[in-house]
């Protein structure tokens, strides 16, 4: 399921007019690199797939490192209708977050400090509206 996710992102943000580099390039360490539409810019983005979003999911924090240039794109492939695609800026975990975007350090713990987010029916209509691939994407100057 993640490779395919992986492939119709890249496909999506081929047809949003961004030059996509799909085996990455060196010094980047993502699933996709694509270049802005001005050819000044390399944006790094991390692909998640979820067959469903019912439920919490995350990202680990050295997947996804503080960075202005990462983005992670969300395939959502439901069932019954066609994939779903957000791509969020790394930022959107940043000051004055939505409450379903949470950071976990675990200060202490085993695990790894990780990004994640609480899904839902509704928060999944707030992702499209806010972070949907193609508006996102056009901004990506």
């Amino acid at each position: 399921v993640g490779r395919f996710g992986k492939y119709l992102a890249k496909q999506k943000l081929a047809r949003l007019g961004l030059d996509v580099f799909p085996d990455g390039l060196p010094g980047h360490d993502a699933d996709v690199v694509v270049r802005s539409r001005d050819g000044t810019k390399f944006f790094d983005i991390q692909v998640r797939t979820l067959r469903r979003w019912g439920n919490y999911f995350f990202i680990t924090e050295d997947e996804f490192p503080r960075r202005a240039n990462a983005y992670l794109a969300l395939v959502v492939l439901p069932e019954e209708s066609e994939p779903k695609y957000c791509l969020l800026p790394q930022s959107a975990w940043g000051e004055g977050h939505p409450k379903y975007l949470v950071h976990y350090d675990y200060l202490g713990l085993s695990s790894r400090p990780e990004y994640g987010v609480r899904m839902s029916d509704k928060v999944m209509q707030e992702l499209l509206q806010h972070y949907g691939m193609d508006s996102v994407a056009a901004s990506l100057k």
